[in-house]
């Protein structure tokens, strides 16, 4: 039985679907994202040239989508196939306070959110503004950026904490509110009428 060689041979049937791809920062950051429509694997023979002659070959995808970020790894750009350019800026406390994307770029339009002394969201909203990119940054230190005599604004939510809203709602008493959100109130553009939601709760937070 010298010189004796077996051959085995395997058939299989690939089960792969869809691929979504993330790629990372040497600091595990998102960088980049590539979506099922646009993964696109490297055909058998093109693996075999890698294995067998070391050759390098770079898949083709497409329809990618970046990330960039701060110094302080917050999201500042992202780019992607549809949405185009988005661009978010914080203040000094790293609160975001100003995005804009692309369509919103075309009609000088910002969303904006505002911000109490705990760092809890009081109002969001869009805004309209033709000032530079420099004088909005400076502006958004100021907690009470945008006002609404400086700025159109529209589309706006407000929300208040810890204390009840008086003479809205009559026979309805708000309790253990400490805390938490008080109401809410929606103004949708083009429109005069203004959405009130009023909360309370028990003593479990329910």
């Amino acid at each position: 039985m010298e010189n004796v060689t077996e051959a085995f041979t395997y058939t299989y049937t690939p089960r792969e679907y869809h691929y979504t791809l993330y790629y990372y920062d040497q600091s595990g950051q998102l960088v980049k994202t590539v979506p099922p429509k646009g993964v696109h694997p490297l055909a058998s023979d093109q693996v075999d040239r890698v294995i067998n002659q070391g050759t390098e070959v770079n898949p083709a995808h497409t329809l990618p989508s970046y990330y960039r970020y701060d110094s302080r790894n917050q999201l500042r750009i992202q780019e992607s196939p549809d949405g185009g350019e988005s661009d978010f800026w914080y203040d000094r406390a790293g609160q975001l306070r100003l995005s804009q994307n692309a369509v919103q770029s075309a009609a000088d339009a910002y969303s904006y959110t505002r911000y109490d002394h705990l760092g809890r969201v009081v109002e969001t909203g869009e805004m309209e503004s033709t000032e530079s990119r420099s004088q909005l940054l400076e502006n958004i230190e100021d907690p009470g950026f945008p006002d609404h005599q400086t700025y159109t604004c529209y589309d706006i939510t407000l929300t208040s904490y810890d204390q009840p809203i008086s003479g809205k709602y009559p026979g309805f008493e708000q309790e253990y509110l400490r805390t938490r959100v008080s109401w809410t109130a929606m103004v949708e553009k083009d429109r005069t009428d203004t959405i009130f939601t009023a909360y309370s709760y028990d003593a479990h937070e329910d």
